[in-house]
C-alpha cells in the first residue's frame, strides 16, 4: 500500500511529452537522445542506463534495430513510472537484447587432452546470486547450438559428467575444483562459443515505489542466465505487448513478490 501510494503522488511534468532514443551502435551517452541520428542538436543515447534516466510520464523510448543484439540488461528500479494518461513507453521495434557474449578467454586452459579446456575463473564471471543459482542455469552456445547438456532449472539435473567423457560441443562441472570443462574440436580461441554472462534481459524491482502506467512492447529477449522479464516488489498497470523470450536459463517471463500476472488478451500481458 506505502509503494503504491508513493507511485500515486508521482508528478505530472510540465511540458509536452518527449521521443527519446538509444542506439548500441551509433549513440552516445553525452548526447541528450532526442533525435535517431545525429546531428547538431544531438542524437541517440548508446545505453539502457542512460535512456531510462531520461524517462518522465509521457515519454516515450525508442531502441534502434541495429546489426547487433543489445548486450546490456534493461534495468528499470524505485521511481520509474508514468502517471494515468500517461503512461512511460518502452518500445524496442523489434530488437534483441541478449545475456550472452562470446566466451571470454582468460581463465581458460588447455586440459590435458585436443580441444579439452578448463576454467576455475568462468562460474564467477555470471551474474547470480550464488554458485548453486548458476549451476541449475547455465548453459553455452557453442557453434550457434545451445547446450545445456540435459539440465534445466526446473526439471531433469543429470549429475554433471566426467571431464574424460566429453566430446566436442559438451561441457561439464567438477564440484570439488570448482571448475568448468569446455570440449571443442580444435582451439577454443577459434570455436564459436557464447555464454550466458547477463543474469535477465529486463529487470524490473520497485520495492518501495511501485512501477506504474507502463509500457513495454515489440522487444525480444534470449539466451540469458536467468529470467528474459523479471519482475519483482509493486507495479500496477504494467502492459508488456508483443514481447518474446526464447533460449532462457530459467522463465521467460517470472512476476515475483506482490506482483502477479493478468490473463493476456489482444493488449498483451499485464501487471
Amino acid at each position: 500500500k506505502e509503494s503504491l501510494a508513493a507511485a500515486a503522488a508521482r508528478s505530472v511534468p510540465a511540458g509536452p511529452p518527449q521521443s527519446y532514443f538509444v542506439n548500441n551502435e551509433t549513440g552516445d551517452d553525452k548526447a541528450n537522445g532526442l533525435s535517431p541520428q545525429k546531428n547538431a542538436q544531438g542524437g541517440p543515447v548508446k545505453s539502457f542506463a542512460r535512456a531510462i534516466s531520461l524517462l518522465k510520464p509521457g515519454d516515450t523510448l525508442h531502441l534502434a534495430v541495429t546489426g547487433d543484439p543489445y548486450r546490456e540488461t534493461l534495468r528499470i528500479n524505485d521511481g520509474f513510472g508514468g502517471v494515468p494518461g500517461k503512461p512511460i513507453v518502452i518500445d524496442g521495434h523489434g530488437a534483441t537484447i541478449t545475456g550472452c557474449d562470446p566466451l571470454r578467454f582468460d581463465g581458460w586452459i588447455e586440459a590435458g587432452s585436443p580441444g579439452l579446456y578448463k576454467s576455475t575463473n568462468f562460474i564467477s564471471e555470471l551474474e547470480e546470486f550464488t554458485d548453486d543459482a548458476k549451476l541449475m542455469r547455465v548453459f553455452f552456445r557453442i557453434n550457434g547450438v545451445i547446450q545445456y547438456m540435459g539440465r534445466t532449472s526446473k526439471g531433469l539435473k543429470p549429475r554433471f559428467r566426467a571431464p574424460s567423457s566429453l566430446q566436442p560441443g559438451e561441457w561439464t562441472y567438477v564440484e570439488k575444483e570448482k571448475a568448468f570443462y569446455l570440449k571443442v574440436a580444435g582451439k577454443l580461441a577459434e570455436a564459436k562459443v557464447e555464454a550466458p554472462y547477463r543474469r535477465n534481459g529486463v529487470t524490473i524491482r520497485a520495492s518501495k515505489v511501485a512501477l506504474s502506467h507502463v509500457v513495454i512492447r515489440n522487444m525480444i529477449v534470449s539466451r540469458v542466465l536467468n529470467d528474459g522479464y523479471s519482475v519483482h516488489g509493486t507495479t500496477s498497470d504494467l502492459l508488456f505487448q508483443n514481447i518474446a523470450a526464447y533460449e532462457c536459463g530459467d522463465d521467460g517471463i517470472s512476476p515475483h513478490e506482490t506482483c502477479e500476472t493478468a490473463a493476456g488478451d489482444s493488449r498483451g500481458l499485464e501487471f
